[in-house]
């Protein structure tokens, strides 16, 4: 018999303070849901992998309306932005991640969070969005998350009766990610593994950790480095 402790006065009157204030806070960031930020949610939601500028023609939105829903997600703790840079081109990708803070307005507002692409994390799963709208532009058939012999790939698609391997590593070591890419080349079929990364710094470290471990050079023409901004 399990003999639960009495729960003391004190103690529900705490509970009751800490809920009281998750209500009251609840209340003030809905507060701050100024209609252009509740416009951004549906675009940002669904599509991730848009840039901000494309939620803001989604939402009907004009470029001024827009920042100013995006600024506003981003103060009451909703919304965080991030950048991507396109290689040797000048600019960057900006887009916006909804943050889990948002669910409780979500939820209220009937948006349903998609399932993501890659699992892993915001970046992994626009990564993946990404990646899906590159192939589909080239007409590929492709798989994410495909299992090879002993190897889950984040993304495969056929080339010439020949299997084209992806992984995505935003972070970590470069070690480590080089390893992994030179056993899933072990794989039979497997013609070349392209490693996507958030950016050019990693890239190097991508390049260097792969002229380390492949002194002899039996991977290094069959390993290739993206950065995210390929894919733009």
């Amino acid at each position: 018999m399990v003999v639960r402790a009495k729960t003391s006065a004190t103690e529900e009157f705490l509970a009751e303070v800490v809920a009281r204030m998750r209500v009251e806070e609840n209340v003030e960031k809905q507060a701050g849901l100024i209609p252009e930020a509740k416009a951004l949610l549906y675009s940002a939601v669904a599509h991730p992998e848009y840039q901000v500028t494309r939620h803001y023609s989604e939402a009907g939105l004009t470029p001024e309306k827009g920042k100013k829903g995006v600024d506003a997600l981003v103060a009451i703790g909703y919304g965080q932005l991030h950048h991507f840079c396109p290689r040797g081109r000048g600019g960057r990708s900006t887009h916006l991640e909804i943050l889990e803070a948002a669910n409780l307005d979500l939820a209220s507002l009937g948006i349903q969070r998609p399932a993501p692409v890659l699992k892993g994390g915001w970046t992994h799963d626009v990564t993946g969005r990404l990646l899906r709208a590159w192939e589909l532009s080239r007409g590929n058939s492709h798989w994410f998350e495909k299992t090879l012999g002993r190897k889950t790939f984040d993304c495969i698609h056929e080339e010439n009766g020949k299997f084209i391997a992806w992984e995505v590593h935003m972070s970590g070591s470069a070690d480590w990610a080089i390893g992994q890419a030179m056993k899933g080349l072990e794989n039979e079929g497997i013609l070349e593994l392209r490693i996507i990364c958030r950016d050019v710094k990693f890239e190097k470290e991508l390049i260097a950790a792969l002229k380390k471990l492949d002194a002899h050079e039996i991977y290094s023409d069959r390993i290739k480095t993206w950065i995210i901004g390929d894919l733009f």
